[in-house]
């Protein structure tokens, strides 16, 4: 008996491991109690409808993110005493506190964010991605919560470049290309599901850049695209647009194109950045006019155009009645409302200005008059923290006027302004304290996308090398940068591509594009020698060093292995050599972790391969074996596999391209197991293609990636789709994780991204998910077509008891003895007559797999199998979404194309008897001629089975006639399942009966 958390005793169904789990103090018990089903249907989707995306089951949550995404403004969210911004990173929007140095994560869209905006308070935020099931989420920034959310707009096949909010938070705007310019009005404080009012331009208007409000004037905004600016006025009452105006500048050349634009406090005129320099102002008149609301429409016209740069203005901003630009010569101009410049920064910034984010209030102060001194400049900036800006009093500040800049004009007026954020395309954030008149870098520089990273295995260290040769090194725990180097520029357009620790961290190896493989000490990334090793001059993939230090070898992107060896007389690395032993692409390179530390590569051309011992007594690196160890999967990723007690050898853990586990012997290089792996809903259409077994946790979980999604299985591995449970990692493509020294923390970081993810492992997940699916069979019942009450599963049973009459006699008198277990001789005959057609190689590893599956634990080989052992073997080694018709159609050509001769859509007869019993698999010519006749119920008497005359058979094969007559295929029902675009059905797969 059991005693739950809830005070009642249930009987157990559970083993002694999973009794033992009950005692984790990380088990939400009430919550787990609510989730178990009682009956016996678990393992159906329908036990975790309610529960599948409780926060139970999320397997990491996310930590900490190193990077932002330089292509999405930031936002200053500072008001009174809130000291936040908000910026996003990927698919992820990050709040941060700037004083507290605490980051909130809004999680959500599975695309990366491509827009945000805010209302005028800081408290309602708009984010928007823009990929599949794209959405508009509208959050709350003081409960973190989401208010509200927009799915699939604009619809697939079209893209959303920018959303708005109004600063009243009640009007929202969306520019997406569903019509080429349409811009859709959304009252989304009213729930609706559809725009309230849409406008459509048909013109060529280039991308837009820009959508403003008037600060003093919800009802009136413009849109700047690089080609033109639209005016527009929303009516609240009648929810509609009431005017618009489109004016034309007549500068049709040397401004460029339109970059940005903003409106200014109290003022009839807006004004628009350009591409060279400019500044354009529209407004209701040609002569300056004081501001009226109730008398100033909307309907721009082109007043002049000035020139206040000679570079690219990426953002103009206002605040307090004043203009600010950023351009790319990392100046900051400041102006009046009749654009006479008033200050400026410059050569403060080295980088081009990306964005200018001022806070959200007014600062509200007084001057002191006193004479300056270093003693009053430390009292009035007392208690302020580098950084960020504290108020000296609850009303006001002081501010020492000696000690305020003065403007550019005349009267040389102090120069006050709000303090404000800018970020750079180096991607760095600085916020601009006035009252110290300084920069402050917010984060370390992330100058270009994430290229490779790699953790410290003794400290809690992260190494990321970005794709321009910088190389940061990151205090994950303090979330502080240690040191940083950027690598010499010896070619131009190099790019680095791999960096890896060595055992203990003795050694720092990082690799680059021209195949330049660079050593640096691992303390303070100092370069060990004053040239880098180049052996080859394509693109360093990954670097691989033995748990003695001494061995180093890597692979490049032309399937060639170079080896190292460290003498530790000399303390120098000596190449060994370098040998291509691969001829197609390399997947994966390894140093095993006991003497004598061999090397081993495996390839997507289906080979394993072990290499010459790496020694300094030892000569040039070379081939030792090369065995194939797949048939026609294709093998994407390997690890070592734990030794078990009867084991004299140890195992290779193969992910392939098929959704399978297995093991290979490292002794035999045979394959002893198959196993499902990840393969269903997110996973449908993306492998593992990267696992390592989680530290100090005795190889009992296993943290892997496919193409998107990071996850965690459960060991050991049984195929059960209750052992695992995944994540999004990353919006467009996971390219790497390294797992922290510890096991609490996993690093990611994806393709075309500045940012690497920090995730909080939670193996309580998946052992909550694990007793979710029950025991026995349960868990794999959602696996066989219909479950465990459809048709195979029943045709299951039955055929396992008639393979039981088979064995005792079809005709007898004696009463049956009905047993749970077959002989295993009878395993592919039962395979094929539930719809598995094996390969005489795959029939090998079917039987292996049984007879060594207790053999490593007890030592025993297994000469029986029971029906729960065999509907696990079916689903494990079935593929798992069946044959598709692609697969029968490449078959065919294959038949056909097997010698020069025939190109063709059909063959003669005799070369396809010929054809199918010469390539391949060994197959004799009767046995294909009593398959063919059996197949096409041919009228052949048992006599002329000798003579194999095939004359019952058509002159000419099409694959017409093979799928229809020989296979029994109907084709109709076939193509209307693929056409079928839902994703729970067997839509262009099928099962043979």
């Amino acid at each position: 008996m059991l005693n739950y958390a809830d005070g009642n005793e249930r009987k157990s169904r559970y083993s002694p491991a999973e009794k033992q789990w009950f005692q984790s103090p990380d088990i939400d018990f009430p919550l787990l109690n609510c989730l178990i089903n009682d009956s016996n249907e678990v393992g159906p989707d329908n036990v975790l409808k309610d529960a599948k995306y409780n926060p139970l089951l999320n397997p990491f949550e996310m930590e900490w993110t190193f990077g932002f995404e330089i292509t999405v403004p930031l936002i200053n969210l500072t008001i009174d005493d809130r000291r936040e911004i908000f910026y996003t990173a990927s698919n992820v929007g990050i709040l941060y506190n700037y004083c507290t140095k605490k980051m909130v994560h809004f999680r959500g869209h599975q695309s990366k964010i491509t827009s945000v905006s805010v209302d005028k308070s800081g408290r309602w935020l708009v984010t928007a991605d823009n990929g599949k099931d794209n959405v508009i989420m509208i959050w709350d920034t003081f409960t973190y919560a989401i208010v509200w959310t927009i799915f699939n707009h604009p619809p697939a096949g079209s893209d959303l470049y920018l959303v708005s909010m109004s600063p009243n938070a009640r009007l929202l705007i969306t520019i997406s290309n569903e019509n080429q310019n349409q811009i859709d009005f959304w009252l989304w404080t009213f729930g609706n599901e559809k725009p309230n009012d849409t406008y459509t331009d048909e013109r060529d208007l280039g991308a837009p850049k820009a959508i403003e409000f008037h600060p003093n004037n919800d009802q009136h905004f413009m849109i700047v695209y690089e080609k033109a600016v639209l005016f527009f006025s929303w009516d609240y009452e009648n929810k509609k647009l009431s005017q618009t105006s489109s004016p034309k500048s007549p500068l049709t050349s040397g401004i460029g194109h339109y970059t940005d634009g903003t409106y200014v406090d109290f003022c009839h005129e807006c004004f628009v950045s350009t591409s060279k320099g400019c500044i354009l102002v529209f407004g209701n008149t040609i002569y300056a006019k004081n501001y009226v609301k109730e008398e100033i429409d909307n309907e721009k016209m082109y007043v002049k155009c000035i020139k206040t740069s000679k570079n690219f203005i990426n953002c103009i901003t206002s605040t307090d009645e004043i203009v600010a630009t950023g351009d790319t010569n990392a100046t900051i101009m400041f102006f009046d409302k009749r654009l006479k410049l008033l200050y400026w920064y410059r050569r403060t910034i080295t980088k081009p200005i990306r964005s200018i984010s001022f806070k959200l209030n007014p600062r509200v102060y007084e001057f002191d008059t006193s004479p300056g001194s270093d003693d009053d400049d430390d009292e009035a900036e007392a208690g302020i923290i580098p950084g960020c800006v504290i108020d000296r009093s609850e009303k006001y500040e002081v501010l020492i006027l000696s000690k305020i800049p003065k403007d550019a004009t005349l009267e040389k007026r102090p120069f006050v302004t709000r303090d404000f954020f800018i970020t750079t395309t180096d991607g760095m954030i600085y916020v601009m304290n006035f009252a110290r008149q300084e920069f402050v870098q917010l984060f370390p520089t992330a100058d270009s996308c994430v290229a490779a990273i790699d953790v410290h295995d003794e400290m809690p260290y992260l190494i990321v090398a970005y794709a321009k040769g910088r190389i940061v090194i990151h205090n994950y725990r303090t979330h502080e940068e240690v040191i940083s180097t950027v690598l010499p520029e010896t070619e131009s357009d190099v790019v680095v591509t791999a960096v890896k620790y060595s055992a203990q961290c003795l050694h720092l190896a990082c690799g680059r594009s021209n195949g330049e493989l660079w050593l640096l000490q691992p303390a303070v990334l100092a370069q060990i020698y004053v040239e880098p090793f180049r052996f080859s001059t394509n693109k360093v993939v990954k670097i691989a060093f033995s748990q003695s230090c001494l061995q180093m070898a890597y692979y490049d992107s032309n399937m060639t292995i170079f080896g190292f060896y460290y003498d530790t007389e000399s303390e120098d690395w000596v190449f060994k050599g370098k040998v291509r032993s691969h001829y197609k692409e390399v997947c994966n390179i390894l140093f095993l972790d006991e003497e004598p530390y061999g090397l081993y590569t495996i390839g997507k051309d289906r080979h394993l391969i072990k290499y010459t011992d790496i020694a300094a007594n030892e000569e040039e690196l070379d081939i030792s074996t090369r065995d194939r160890i797949e048939q026609k999967d294709i093998p994407i990723y390997f690890i070592p596999y734990p030794r078990r007690k009867f084991s004299k050898c140890g195992y290779f853990l193969v992910a392939d391209d098929k959704h399978k586990y297995k093991t290979i012997s490292t002794k035999t290089m045979m394959c002893t197991s198959v196993y499902l792996g990840p393969a269903y809903g997110c996973f449908r259409d993306s492998p593992v293609s990267k696992m390592e077994f989680l530290p100090r946790s005795n190889k009992k979980y296993l943290i892997f990636m496919t193409k998107k999604q990071i996850g965690i299985q459960l060991m050991s591995i049984d195929g059960n789709p209750f052992k695992y449970v995944g994540c999004l990692g990353h919006p467009e493509e996971l390219v790497d994780f390294r797992i922290s020294f510890d096991g609490k923390y996993v690093f990611t970081f994806g393709k075309n991204d500045r940012t690497v993810f920090m995730w909080k492992v939670k193996i309580a997940s998946v052992e909550t998910m694990h007793i979710l699916g029950g025991v026995e069979l349960q868990p794999f019942y959602c696996l066989i077509e219909g479950g465990r009450s459809g048709f195979l599963y029943q045709e299951m049973r039955d055929l396992f008891y008639y393979m039981q009459i088979l064995q005792q006699g079809e005709q007898i008198c004696a009463p049956r003895v009905v047993s749970n277990c077959i002989n295993i001789g009878e395993l592919p005959d039962l395979m094929r007559a539930c719809g598995y057609y094996p390969s005489e190689y795959e029939i090998e590893n079917l039987l292996t797999d049984l007879r060594y599956k207790e053999f490593d634990d007890n030592g025993i080989l297994k000469d029986k199998v029971t029906f729960c052992e065999f509907v696990k073997l079916f689903i494990n080694h079935k593929p798992a979404y069946g044959y598709a018709i692609d697969n029968v159609e490449e078959a065919f050509e294959t038949i056909t194309t097997f010698t020069d001769e025939y190109k063709s859509d059909d063959m003669p007869r005799e070369d396809f008897i010929e054809a199918i019993t010469t390539t391949g698999e060994q197959v004799s010519n009767e046995q294909i001629f009593r398959c063919l006749a059996t197949l096409l119920h041919a009228d052949v008497i048992p006599e002329q089975f000798g003579e194999r005359d095939f004359s019952f058979m058509p002159d000419s094969i099409d694959f017409d006639f093979f799928t229809d007559d020989i296979l029994g295929l109907d084709m109709d029902t076939i193509e209307r399942g693929k056409d079928d675009g839902d994703d729970d059905d067997q839509g262009g797969y099928y099962y043979y009966r």
